[in-house]
């Protein structure tokens, strides 16, 4: 079975950005923000490199 987040993503993605929670250019965001040296790619994913970036982000209230 193959298993695609493309339709998640564009679902839930869409809905996101329209709340201006979510940039609508996701990819173009993370490769932005690991070329600046906030992300560090891991294999095929990307993480903070500073846990208070995360941390920040991660509390924030809707």
């Amino acid at each position: 079975m193959s298993h695609r987040a493309w339709p998640a993503l564009i679902v839930f993605g869409t809905g996101l950005a329209l709340a201006r929670r979510l940039p609508w250019r996701v990819m173009n965001f993370l490769d932005d923000c690991h070329r600046l040296g906030l992300l560090r790619a891991v294999g095929q994913i990307y993480q903070f490199r500073h846990a208070a970036l995360h941390d920040h982000l991660a509390d924030r209230a809707p």
